[in-house]
């Protein structure tokens, strides 16, 4: 009896070492997930990629009289909802908590702003993209520009900072830029933004944590360096009370205008996508470009061989946006190796149906809706006779 009591007893110590264990292990996890947590946000692209693959609840096209198709539309339409839905709710759940309530009232004193710097930059976005791709940096680093200066190349601040990036001139120099009295490439969105990226990089370098970067980008590394060793700490939200209320502000704007706009590419990526007509493969399967000109959609459609409802599903709103800010163009990748390949011949014959529209607007069918033109009375020939007098006579 004494021997199965000391078998049970030690069975039982045994359990709760491994319970002891698999709850430390746990605990590790969740603080390390916390911690990346408080230093970023999830991608949308990674948030939407698990809110598309999570099933939809199943509708009963028997039970509510639809068809199967609109049964498919429906779940579709239902799912696109949830879906954006959930990539909102999973990237606030994202922000540091110290950061929620500067966030939200960031929004709503700035969100008109924010509205049209979404809709007008498309294309600088783009390009900062494609510089941020080169020196590797995160993409959602040119939201930095958003809260630096709108965009604005002809912006600068009461500290002398230029440009769209801000920079002061010693580190514009520093970084390759030519600032002098006939010149400042700190206007130019280009080159401002490849000394941008080197300085981002070495900041990078020497603090390893983005959120320390953006303050260090504000204030300067020497600053976010002295906060450091008085809170003897390397986490922002730790040491953030070392640092000038500006520099603090600074961090938390940028966190705010990455959610905005993150928020926004989430809706882009459902709604221009038109998920409620397009099967999962579909979308797949798709590649993007974003192009500019007088491009038609019918002309686009007929060159690559589509049905015109087929690409209008992938292009919703094509010929109305184009003209005005240029088109995120999505195609199937094997037509959009045609487009590129018949690029030019396809703009070119756009515009010539525009300008084919444009005539057809007066046409003989419509000659009704004009007066009829006033005839006017011949003019008389005039001569000069003996007596020095005019003389008329009809023509």
């Amino acid at each position: 009896m004494q021997k199965m009591f000391l078998k049970g007893f030690g069975c039982f110590i045994v359990f709760l070492c491994c319970s002891f264990i698999v709850d430390a292990k746990a605990q590790d996890n969740f603080d390390a997930q916390k911690k990346d947590a408080d230093t970023s946000i999830a991608t949308p692209e990674m948030v939407i990629a698990v809110a598309v693959s999570s099933p939809a609840v199943p509708i009963e096209a028997a039970n509510t009289g639809e068809t199967a198709t609109e049964s498919a539309v429906n779940q579709s339409v239902a799912l696109t909802t949830r879906s954006v839905q959930a990539v909102k709710q999973e990237l606030f759940k994202q922000l540091h908590p110290l950061s929620i309530s500067f966030v939200q009232a960031y929004h709503k004193r700035n969100e008109q702003r924010l509205e049209r710097i979404h809709t007008k930059f498309t294309r600088q976005f783009t390009m900062i993209d494609n510089v941020m791709l080169k020196y590797e940096l995160p993409l959602h680093l040119k939201y930095l520009a958003v809260i630096e200066s709108e965009l604005s190349n002809k912006a600068v601040s009461n500290k002398g900072a230029v440009g769209p990036w801000q920079f002061m001139a010693p580190t514009g120099r520093l970084m390759g830029l030519t600032i002098n009295k006939h010149r400042d490439e700190r206007r130019d969105l280009s080159k401002s933004t490849v000394a941008a990226a080197k300085y981002l990089k070495v900041l990078y370098n020497q603090f390893n944590d983005w959120l320390l970067v953006i303050a260090a980008y504000n204030c300067g590394a020497s600053r976010v360096e002295y906060a450091i060793k008085k809170s003897n700490s390397r986490d922002f939200w730790k040491l953030q009370y070392h640092l000038p209320a500006e520099s603090r502000a600074h961090v938390k704007k940028f966190i705010a205008a990455r959610y905005f706009f993150d928020c926004k590419a989430a809706e882009s990526s459902f709604n221009l996508l038109n998920i409620a007509k397009l099967s999962q493969d579909e979308i797949d399967n798709a590649a993007e470009i974003h192009i500019t000109g007088k491009y038609r959609s019918a002309v686009v459609a007929k060159m690559l061989g589509m049905d015109q409802p087929v690409f209008d599903n992938y292009n919703p709103g094509f010929d109305k946006e184009v003209a005005v800010d240029g088109y995120s163009l999505r195609l199937p990748k094997d037509k959009m190796e045609q487009f590129n390949a018949k690029r030019q011949e396809i703009l070119s014959e756009s515009v010539q149906a525009l300008l084919n529209e444009n005539t057809s607007i007066i046409s003989a069918e419509n000659k009704e809706e004009y007066p009829e033109a006033i005839q006017l009375s011949k003019p008389k020939a005039a001569t000069i006779g003996d007596d020095g007098r005019v003389r008329k006579k009809a023509m």
